[in-house]
């Protein structure tokens, strides 16, 4: 029963976060906040997922910090993934302005951010240095950080 629930609660998010209220709502949300927002829901999923026996490690239920390594590892993979970030704005439209919020409120979009925040975007090579540092050494850092807390107390069971 609880599985075909969450099929009705992810068609439910996808109503919710897919309806223009909320995405005007989240493009005026100052980028950090949308973030955040979108990184809770994110974690309570996986959290929930984990409670009703869907998200498993070698058929036990993950406790707090094992829910939070599969997030992490789940945030890389969207990192790398999503293309919802202001260097497909650049690619594609060669201008970093007029870009959404809801582009940098995003794995991708908020890493991009505080990289190029570090890196600004005025020269090819910090464009070069942001896209390297967003796309692969971060994805890098969060799924070894990922693996690693999913692997504490794994042959402990939460019930």
């Amino acid at each position: 029963m609880a599985r075909t629930g969450f099929c009705d609660f992810d068609s439910l998010l996808g109503f919710l976060f897919s309806s223009k209220g909320i995405l005007v709502f989240l493009d005026e949300m100052p980028v950090i906040v949308g973030f955040a927002i979108y990184e809770i829901i994110l974690y309570g999923y996986l959290f929930l997922m984990s409670r009703i026996g869907i998200l498993t490690w070698h058929k036990k239920k993950l406790n707090a910090l094992q829910v939070f390594g599969a997030f992490l590892i789940t945030s890389s993979f969207f990192l790398v993934v999503n293309l919802e970030n202001p260097y497909v704005q650049y690619e594609t439209r060669g201008s970093f302005t007029t870009a959404s919020n809801v582009y940098f409120g995003t794995e991708d979009g908020i890493t991009w951010s505080l990289w190029s925040a570090i890196f600004p975007t005025t020269t090819a090579i910090n464009i070069l240095i942001d896209r390297i540092l967003t796309f692969i050494i971060t994805p890098i850092i969060l799924s070894l950080a990922g693996g690693i807390s999913r692997r504490k107390n794994s042959n402990k069971s939460v019930r």
